[in-house]
């Protein structure tokens, strides 16, 4: 059994983290999410994750979830996502 980590915002930090857990594949299930779906799938397409899915989904789904970005800029939807 896997464990799903997901990461919202996949950019300079995020990639970093991402590619950072990709020796750890085995047992690790890596899930993006970012806002910019062409970094999104910039990030899927270069093996930062295994996969990308909408917000809600891959919070919901998750075991692990990595939040990188301010906070102060995150919209309703993920305060929603993340507090409920």
């Amino acid at each position: 059994m896997s464990t799903q980590i997901t990461i919202i915002g996949l950019g300079q930090i995020g990639a970093s983290i991402g590619m950072a857990l990709k020796d750890k594949k085995t047992s690790l299930h890596r899930v993006g999410y970012d806002k910019d779906q062409g970094v999104a799938r910039d990030a899927e397409t270069q093996g930062v994750v295994d996969q990308i899915k909408g917000l809600p989904e891959a919070i919901q789904e998750a075991d692990i979830v990595c939040c990188v970005f301010r906070w102060a800029r995150c919209g309703r939807c993920c305060r929603r996502s993340v507090c409920d």
